[in-house]
This record gives C-alpha cells, sequence and structure tokens, in this order.
C-alpha cells in the first residue's frame, strides 16, 4: 500500500522583492525533498496599477522623486493597515503587488566584503542566494548587449565616466563604475528592449526597468503556488506544531489559516507593524536608517556631466568606498551619481523652483556642468525610525534624525566624493529625511540570543524565540550599510528559504 507524502504548508507574505525571492527559492527546493508534498501560499493586499480605493491615502515618491505608472498604487496605504506615519513623505510601506520594487529604479550593488562580515557564519550561505537572485534579475552594466548575432548596441556613458576609475590609499578603496541596473537588454527600438530613450526618471513607455511583478509568473506558473490577493494580514500565532495566519479580505471577512511555516516579507515597516500586532516583540520595534545626502558636483574644470544623446537616465555610476581590511572599523560609503540630462533638469527644478526663471538656454549651460551624487551612509551615521502599538492597534511611525551626525556624515561624503574627483557644491547641499532613501532594516538583526538586547533574529530569520515564524525582508539584516539594500536582502531570503528547506532534507 502506497504511502501518502506528508504536507508541508508554507505561507509567503508579501509581494515585493524579498518575497519573491524566498517563493522562487522554496519552489527551487521542492524537487530536492521530493519525499515530502509543499503547498506554498502567498498572501499580499496586492493592490493593482489601476485600482483605486475611496479609503487609500496618497503617498510620496520618494528622494529620487523617481516616477512610474505603478505610483499610483506604490504609494498609497488602505486604512485598512492602521499605520500613522510621521516620516516625510508619510512613509508606511506599499499596498501594491509588487511593492516599492515598482519605483525602485532596478539599482543592483551587493553588500561590499566589509557588509558581509556582519552575517558572522551565515555570511558563507550568503554566495548562494546571490547566484540564486542573479537568475532571476536581469542585469546591466557597462558591457555590450547582444541583440542578435549581427547586431550589438552599446551603453552610452557621459564623458567623465569613461574612464572608469579606482584608487586605494591608506588601506581603503575607493571605485567610480557604471552602474548596474535591473532593467532589459538594450536595444535599437523598444519593442525589443531598452532604447536608452532617457525616461527613466518619469517611468519607462515600455516597462523595461525590472519590478518584482515581472517575474511572480515564475511562482504561480510552477504548479507549487496559490495566490491570495487582496488580503490585510492581522495577527500571526505561533503554537507548537504550527502557525495560524488571521487575515481580512476585501469584504472585511476575517479568514484563519495554518501553515507549517510562515515566511513574512512586508518590507521593515509594515513587518514591524505585523510583529506588533501579534505581540512578538520586546516593547517597541527600532528600524535601523541609511542617512541619505543629495550633493551637486562639478567636475574637473567645469567638464560637461552630460553626453551628446539621450541615455539611460537612472543612476550613471556607483561610488563605491570601503576598507580593504573586513576588520577595520571604518564603515563603506555609496553614492548613486547622476550626470546632467533633461530627466535631472526636472528634477533639479523641482527641488530649486527658483532655477525655472533663469533662461532655459542659460540653465542647461550651467546645469550640463553639474551632476548630483545621492549618498548614502552606514546605520551609525544615520537616524532611525521606531514603531509603536496603541490599544486600538494603531501603528505609530516616528523618526529620530541624529542631528549631531549630520555634519560628520556631511564631511564623509564630501571626502568620498572629492577622492575620485567629483568636487562638491557645499552651498546646495540637501539632507534628505529619515527613512526618506528607503534603505532601512535591520529591526530583528541577526545575531547570537546571548548577544540580543532587543528584537533579534536567528539564522532561519526567527525572530525572538519564534521556531516557525521566519522574516525574510530588510528587517533581518544584521547591519544596514551604504550600499544599495536590495539584491542582498533577496539574497539573504534566498538563503533563510533554503536554510529552513534543508530541514527536510
Amino acid at each position: 500500500m502506497k504511502v501518502a507524502a506528508p504536507i508541508i504548508r508554507i505561507a509567503v507574505l508579501g509581494s515585493g522583492s524579498s518575497a519573491l525571492a524566498c517563493c522562487l527559492s522554496l519552489v527551487e527546493e521542492i524537487n530536492r525533498i521530493a519525499h515530502y508534498k509543499v503547498l506554498i501560499d502567498v498572501i499580499d493586499y496586492s493592490t493593482k496599477k489601476h485600482e483605486t480605493s475611496s479609503d487609500v491615502r496618497p503617498r510620496d515618491q520618494g528622494s529620487a522623486r523617481k516616477l512610474s505608472s505603478w505610483n499610483d498604487a506604490s504609494f498609497k496605504l488602505p486604512e485598512k493597515f492602521k499605520t500613522i506615519s510621521h516620516l516625510e513623505g508619510s512613509i508606511g510601506g506599499s499596498a501594491a503587488f509588487g511593492g516599492w520594487s515598482n519605483v525602485w529604479g532596478g539599482t543592483l550593488q551587493r553588500y561590499t566584503r566589509w557588509g558581509l562580515n556582519h552575517w558572522g557564519t551565515a555570511g558563507a550561505e550568503m554566495m548562494r542566494g546571490f547566484e540564486f537572485v542573479s537568475k532571476i534579475l536581469p542585469s546591466l552594466g557597462s558591457t555590450e548587449e547582444t541583440v542578435s548575432d549581427k547586431d550589438k548596441v552599446s551603453r552610452r556613458l557621459p564623458n567623465f565616466l569613461r574612464p572608469s576609475r579606482s584608487v586605494s590609499r591608506t588601506g581603503r578603496s575607493f571605485s567610480l563604475i557604471p552602474s548596474n541596473l535591473a532593467i532589459a537588454k538594450l536595444a535599437e527600438t523598444q519593442s525589443q528592449g531598452c532604447n536608452q530613450c532617457g525616461e527613466c526618471l518619469t517611468g519607462c513607455p515600455s516597462d523595461h526597468i525590472w519590478a518584482a511583478r515581472h517575474s511572480w509568473p515564475l511562482a504561480f506558473q510552477s504548479g507549487h503556488v496559490n495566490f491570495f490577493p487582496n488580503e490585510w494580514i492581522e495577527t500571526l500565532v505561533e503554537l507548537t506544531n504550527y502557525v495560524i495566519v488571521e487575515s481580512v479580505d476585501a469584504n472585511e471577512k476575517k479568514i484563519r489559516r495554518e501553515y507549517d511555516h510562515v515566511f513574512v516579507g512586508l518590507g521593515a515597516l509594515q513587518t514591524g507593524a505585523l510583529m506588533l500586532r501579534s505581540k512578538i516583540v520586546r516593547d517597541s520595534v527600532a528600524v535601523r536608517d541609511s542617512r541619505v545626502i543629495l550633493i551637486p558636483f562639478v567636475v574637473g574644470l567645469l567638464r560637461k556631466t552630460s553626453s551628446t544623446s539621450s541615455r539611460i537616465s537612472l543612476s550613471d555610476a556607483f561610488l563605491i568606498s570601503t576598507e580593504e581590511v573586513v576588520g577595520n572599523k571604518v564603515p563603506d560609503f555609496f553614492a548613486q551619481v547622476y550626470g546632467y540630462s533633461d530627466a535631472l533638469d526636472a528634477q533639479i527644478c523641482h527641488v530649486q523652483p527658483l532655477l525655472r526663471f533663469v533662461p532655459t538656454s542659460l540653465r542647461r549651460f550651467l546645469l550640463r556642468r553639474i551632476g548630483v551624487a545621492m549618498c548614502f551612509l552606514d546605520q551609525d551615521l544615520s537616524g532611525s525610525i521606531n514603531l509603536k502599538i496603541d490599544s486600538d492597534g494603531f501603528t505609530t511611525i516616528t523618526s529620530e534624525d541624529q542631528l549631531e551626525l549630520r555634519k560628520e556624515s556631511e564631511r564623509i561624503a564630501i571626502s568620498n566624493l572629492a577622492s575620485l574627483g567629483l568636487r562638491a557644491i557645499k552651498l546646495f547641499k540637501r539632507n534628505v529625511g529619515t527613512g526618506y532613501g528607503y534603505h532601512f532594516g535591520s529591526s530583528f538583526p541577526l545575531c547570537e540570543p546571548s548577544e540580543a538586547n532587543q528584537n533579534y533574529s536567528n539564522a532561519h530569520g526567527c525572530p525572538n524565540e519564534m521556531k516557525r515564524i521566519h522574516l525574510v525582508d530588510s528587517s533581518v539584516i544584521p547591519h544596514v550599510t551604504a550600499l544599495p539594500i536590495t539584491l542582498t536582502v533577496m539574497a539573504n531570503s534566498a538563503r533563510i528559504a533554503f536554510s529552513v528547506m534543508n530541514e527536510y532534507s
């Protein structure tokens, strides 16, 4: 008599990049543990592009003001989310299908060796996560992209990036390299791929900038995944042998499901709010941030930072500064560098409205010689975001900017830019509000229980002594460095999924 395979019931909460990486990793592992039957439910609110609701409040676009056709959904939160945010732009999370990946701009850069050193023994497992995520994401650096055997299209870059530059001083390396972006392959026409039309910052006309929603069909078509949209996750209750997920659907109907494992990828703010509602916290939730400073710059003797033809208007370059010796304590520095473009012209005029009254020809003559560096700092030089819950179940989000660290952060940013020939125009620098750069997390940082004096998670992403609840978004990264967060968070999400499923081998 044939014995039925035991069933593993899994829930993945969220639809952003971390939830996607987790779900696809779980699907990858299913064939390896064929002696089990694995059922995966994806549960998310998942507002779609054209959906509107009378109880939805608008949100701002973020520090780089990148736009997309999905912004209406990506920066809105329904009243049902019970979130009151006092951050700049009322940042509180995303109710969109794909979350903030719809507007994050496709920046791809993994944490450096210095940054990954904070993972301890789990750091070695991150390599498999990076390898897996590289299969999901398109990647465009400075190399030629082949359209066919006969045709090749090269990426257009501003002159100040030719050639790329790197220097090493006193045990520290500095590099200025073409940005690595998650966008479609280069092509002559938009029907084939990215034709470098230059409209990235106002929304790609052909949706060629990657977002998590592009890759979810890989999971849904696997035959192992059920999708439950239009549900708000109210609470999680972990018992000895299973986890209860309680949600509310669009018709206010309460739904109760039971799972062997629940992977939470709602983003640090909404994951923190869920942990508060579920009472899986120690008092409150503190989210660490990466400070953002916008600094205009000039190059050499007022060389142009533009190019003679249109180009990708997402960041042209990455400036990365890191310690060559991993054990050193000086943190990483990172900047997304934008040369002049028509799209950037519009953004500068938005920040400095008086420029609109300068004759167009004169304004562009000046601005073509100016670029903008979007500088990110380590969590130790940045503010923090605090989440608390009241008796009615509303989560309030506030920030602590750590104003005493601003001058030191500005000095570090200006010095790092100067190391590679970018001279800051100090008069027009702008400090961005805490959280407004969207690189935050580490509210349940990976560490040993003996080292934890606040909220923490173990190597499986389990927060505060939980066994079957696993956080897979930026909440669990051990340290928020200056580097872009998404690629590393996705790799860590895959690492956690692989490590949990390995228990069933």
